[in-house]
């Protein structure tokens, strides 16, 4: 999964079949991966599927574009990242307390 800054957790995917930058190039990461199933080590990757941000083409797809400078939040058409939720609970939102 392919991240838009230096750092991600996994919940900021862009593009989720890219393999991210700190994983070094694709042909290093497949070295690493033959060497591991040649000394009979598998490999399991996390994936966290139900997370992208910015640039991806889910998001990208349905957003609210005002400014057709390619950034904006998802739209509440989006059939895979709706931020309305239809529940009594929270969706997509970051909620800060100020207990000051």
């Amino acid at each position: 999964m392919e991240f838009e800054g230096n750092e991600s957790w996994g919940y900021n995917t862009a593009f989720h079949l890219a393999l991210d930058k700190f994983y070094g190039t694709p042909s290093k990461f497949k070295e690493l991966v033959d060497t591991f199933h040649q000394n009979g080590i598998a490999v399991i990757l996390d994936l966290a599927i139900n997370h992208a941000f910015g640039r991806a083409p889910g998001i990208r797809m349905w957003m609210n574009d005002e400014d057709a400078n390619g950034w904006g939040d998802p739209s509440t058409e989006n059939p895979y990242f709706n931020t309305e939720p239809k529940h009594s609970y929270s969706v997509g939102a970051i909620i800060i307390i100020n207990p000051n």
